[in-house]
C-alpha cells in the first residue's frame, strides 16, 4: 500500500535541500484491496502528484505502478485510480519556473511488489528565492 509513502526526490542540477524544502505533504487515505492511490502537493507553483500501486494476488495481471501531475488540483478519488489504472502512464514531464520536473515509476513483478516514484528536477544551476519561499542571494 502506497498509504504515507514519501516518493523519492532525485535532484538533477539543484542543491539536496532545495526542492525537499519546498515539499508539502499532504497523504490521502488509500483505496480498500491490493491497490494504493496516494497524493501530494508541492507549493511555488501548486503542482499535484498522484501515485498508483497495484498488486493483484488473485489475478493473472502483473504488479502495476502509475503517475499522474496535474497544475490543477488532483482529487484522489475511486474515479482518479481507475482513469490512472487504465492509462497506465509510467513518465511525465512537467514544465516549471527554471526548468522541468520529470516523475517516473516502477515497480518489481511477481511477489516483489516494491514500487519506486522519482521526482527530478531538471534546469539551471540556480535555486530561486521563490522556489525556497525565502530570499536567496544571487552570486556575482
Amino acid at each position: 500500500m502506497l498509504t504515507g509513502a514519501r516518493p523519492s526526490l532525485d535532484q538533477t542540477q539543484s542543491s539536496p535541500t532545495a526542492l525537499a524544502q519546498e515539499v508539502c505533504f499532504k497523504p490521502h487515505q488509500s483505496l480498500v484491496g491490493s491497490a494504493g492511490i496516494s497524493g501530494y502537493t508541492i507549493a511555488n507553483p501548486a503542482i499535484w502528484f498522484g501515485f498508483l500501486g497495484s498488486d493483484p494476488d488473485f489475478s493473472t495481471e502483473d504488479n502495476k505502478a502509475c503517475v499522474a501531475m496535474s497544475t490543477t488540483h488532483l482529487t484522489i478519488t475511486k474515479d482518479t485510480y481507475s482513469h490512472m489504472y487504465s492509462t497506465n502512464v509510467t513518465r511525465l514531464t512537467q514544465p516549471v519556473p527554471r526548468g522541468k520536473l520529470d516523475l517516473t515509476c516502477s515497480i518489481g513483478s511477481a511477489d516483489d511488489c516494491v514500487a519506486t516514484f522519482t521526482l527530478t528536477f531538471n534546469g539551471g544551476t540556480v535555486v530561486t528565492g521563490e522556489a525556497l519561499g525565502s530570499d536567496v542571494l544571487e552570486e556575482k
